[in-house]
């Protein structure tokens, strides 16, 4: 019996992991999941690593996608908890200068919160977005322009397990490597190991295994 109850153990931990909202460690928005990194890295690299994440997760994940007010406050209130002053979401205009897309779905931008005087594309290299505070000069969790190539803390969205249905089509979403090529040709400047965890297809064959197993001792 007492392998029976191990298994019981084992089965739910697998449920649990394949089945749940978010993940440890991201924060459940409506219908989606937020990490908030505590690494430093390129516009490029953001993106790069936030996918990364998400097919470990058997999901699709980019850099956030803040198009209204409500998505921004939570994200704020998220940044406070930590003393975040600076994080990469997913907007840019590395297309087209002064037309704001967001990479996660190709959308161009309808909502902002841009701090003062921004967008500036000061030095004329500046197409990457982030949420930074700065009292001082009016920042406050307000949005700013600043070069692709400067290492910053980043924030990932993932599609809640719920949603995975109503996923992007691949040819809205923009990839880390385009993002990577847009950079390099719109700035003079030119600037991961992934997580061990099971992907949510061989979860679901183990979690079918663990049925088979307990079926037959019981």
């Amino acid at each position: 019996m007492s392998s029976v109850w191990v298994k019981l153990c084992v089965l739910a931990f697998v449920a649990t992991v394949v089945f749940c909202a978010c993940p440890n460690n991201w924060s459940h928005y409506e219908d989606k999941c937020f990490f908030l990194s505590r690494d430093n890295e390129t516009f490029a690299d953001s993106l790069k690593l936030c996918e990364v994440i998400g097919r470990q997760y058997g999901r699709s994940a980019s850099l956030a996608t803040v198009d209204d007010a409500k998505t921004q406050q939570f994200l704020t209130d998220l940044m406070i908890k930590i003393n975040s002053i600076g994080m990469y979401i997913g907007l840019n205009d590395l297309v087209t200068e002064g037309t704001f897309h967001w990479v996660a779905n190709g959308k161009q931008a309808t909502y902002f919160n841009w701090g003062p005087t921004q967008p500036n594309n000061r030095g004329g290299n500046e197409n990457c977005v982030a949420m930074r505070v700065d009292p001082v000069i009016g920042f406050n969790y307000s949005w700013t322009d600043g070069p692709c190539t400067v290492p910053t803390t980043y924030i990932c969205e993932m599609v809640t397990y719920t949603s995975k249905h109503n996923l992007p089509s691949p040819s809205s979403r923009i990839s880390a490597a385009k993002v990577q090529q847009q950079q390099s040709q719109a700035e003079t400047t030119t600037s991961c190991s992934s997580p061990n965890i099971l992907t949510r297809s061989r979860l679901s064959q183990d979690f079918f295994v663990l049925y088979l197993l307990l079926k037959q001792d019981l």
